[in-house]
């Protein structure tokens, strides 16, 4: 039980990446209601060909209120997110509609801790490590019972552009059985535009709101899985306004039988 809980952990980002890749044959989208020719303002919506959405929703003073993610309209509102601020306008936590909440800790202006809590125990918490300002490595930590508390189960170690974008990202899971790092998946991100990364700001919630990683939208991503030997590339073509924002976003990949897939989102904008 233990080994399924460390996979499923360190590939949360990756799952999080390929969350618009699940259907081979496109449904069309439930647009939300009419939004603004051309987009002003912030994002309030991505809405996926698979029927699935994402809505945000905003404080007067334009801090994140409110995400909704929504995999299945038909049978469900989906999991909502309700942030809260501390006294000096930072986010404190993150409540879930499925009664969790991520608690973030602080140092120097930085996030250097999420913590999960399920029903008010702390069952995981992330450290995040920096120098000289950038993020190099997150370690993972998940609560094994009274006898054996927290223990290290993962490790993603980083590497950036020049510019701030994320370059490469290497996900470690602890073995089982001897307690050493065992690498099972390379990401490389390539082809950045220059333009607004709308999604980041729904990809970070709830596990990593506050790190940016993606500033710019990348066009490639090579996933290397050690177990089993698999590379898959990922490619997503854009479309903007003329304020630069994405509008539309094409995502192609082959899956392991040499079938293209691809998959659509839309942007909307308040």
């Amino acid at each position: 039980m233990k080994q399924i809980r460390q996979i499923i952990t360190s590939t949360l980002i990756v799952s999080s990446l390929m969350f618009t890749a699940c259907k081979k044959q496109p449904i069309t989208p439930q647009l939300p209601p009419p939004q603004p020719q051309q987009p002003t303002g912030k994002l309030a919506k991505l809405v996926y060909d698979t029927g699935a959405f994402d809505s945000l929703y905003y404080l007067a003073d334009g801090r994140i209120a409110k995400l909704i993610n929504n995999i299945d309209p038909v049978n469900g509102d989906g999991v909502s997110y309700n942030f809260v601020y501390d006294a000096t306008g930072k986010v404190e936590r993150i409540n879930s509609s499925e009664d969790r909440s991520y608690r973030y800790s602080y140092e120097n202006g930085k996030v250097i801790a999420i913590s999960e809590y399920i029903n008010q125990h702390k069952s995981s918490y992330k450290l995040f490590n920096y120098v000289n300002d950038v993020l190099t490595s997150m370690e993972i930590y998940v609560y094994n019972g009274a006898a054996r508390g927290y223990e290290f189960s993962a490790l993603h170690n980083y590497s950036f552009y020049p510019d701030g974008n994320l370059k490469e990202e290497v996900a470690y899971a602890v073995n089982a059985f001897t307690g050493q790092l065992v690498k099972h998946m390379t990401i490389e991100y390539s082809d950045y535009d220059n333009k607004f990364n709308a999604e980041e700001l729904v990809r970070q919630v709830p596990y990593y709101f506050g790190i940016v990683r993606l500033k710019n939208n990348p066009g490639k991503r090579i996933v290397k899985r050690d177990v089993p030997n698999i590379t898959t590339i990922f490619n997503s073509i854009f479309t903007y306004d003329p304020q630069s924002k994405p509008m539309t976003k094409k995502f192609q990949y082959q899956d392991p039988s040499g079938v293209l897939i691809e998959t659509n989102t839309l942007f909307y904008y308040y």
